[in-house]
């Protein structure tokens, strides 16, 4: 059994869901890789530690206060352990992280297998209502969130081109003549075999698209 009550755990979670959900909600607007649901998953994931902790504090507390033999006995600390599952999961989920032609894939997946951690932590210590109510947290940002948040109007332009001179203003120029608002954009130039070969991918947001390019 946990000392919290099962509304103030829900109460505690959906704080997480909300607190990330508004930081990741700014920075998916702005076409960043990390968005809404890997913001939101991490935050979850965090409450989910917190409450581990919690929960084996105020046992452990209790062992000690009902026996003074046990308090001198105990003397294992669960925020090393904690902190050592985090750091070794964390490094599963960077394999799962794949950088290619300056885009990031794969950041929800790394997250997922993180917060993921903490709920095996929370089964393995017996704390079966934060285990259940953190799978619902996460299935809720995995499906539901990403149903009910999408954002269609966010594109990514990509643009090469070849030669010295530098199309980059033509470009945007064009891209803002046609309602195109630009968010952000990675530039590459790369040199092979004496020719220049420019690479731009835009950030942008369609919303206001007057017409087809």
């Amino acid at each position: 059994m946990v000392t919290l009550s099962y509304l103030e755990i829900a109460l505690r979670l959906g704080v997480a869901i909300l607190a990330g959900g508004i930081v990741g909600f700014e920075r998916e607007k702005k076409g960043r890789d990390a968005g809404f649901r890997t913001h939101i998953l991490v935050a979850v994931g965090t409450a989910l530690f917190a409450l581990i902790e919690l929960e084996t504090a105020t046992k452990l507390l209790k062992l000690a206060a009902a026996d003074e033999n046990a308090s001198q006995i105990i003397s294992f600390s669960t925020h090393r352990l904690t902190a050592q599952v985090v750091s070794g999961i964390g490094f599963i989920g960077a394999g799962t992280i794949i950088l290619t032609k300056r885009s990031i894939k794969g950041l929800t997946t790394a997250a997922s297998i993180w917060v993921c951690a903490a709920l095996g932590m929370a089964a393995g210590f017996g704390y079966y209502v934060i285990a259940g109510a953190g799978s619902l947290s996460i299935l809720l940002t995995l499906v539901v969130i990403k149903r009910l948040f999408s954002f269609p109007h966010m594109k990514k332009v990509r643009v090469s081109y070849k030669g010295l001179k530098d199309y980059t203003e033509i470009i945007e120029n064009e891209l803002r003549k046609n309602g195109i608002k630009i968010l952000g954009v990675n530039a590459k130039t790369s040199l092979i075999e004496g020719n220049v070969s420019h690479h731009l991918e835009y950030h942008v947001d369609t919303r206001h698209l007057t017409d087809e390019i």
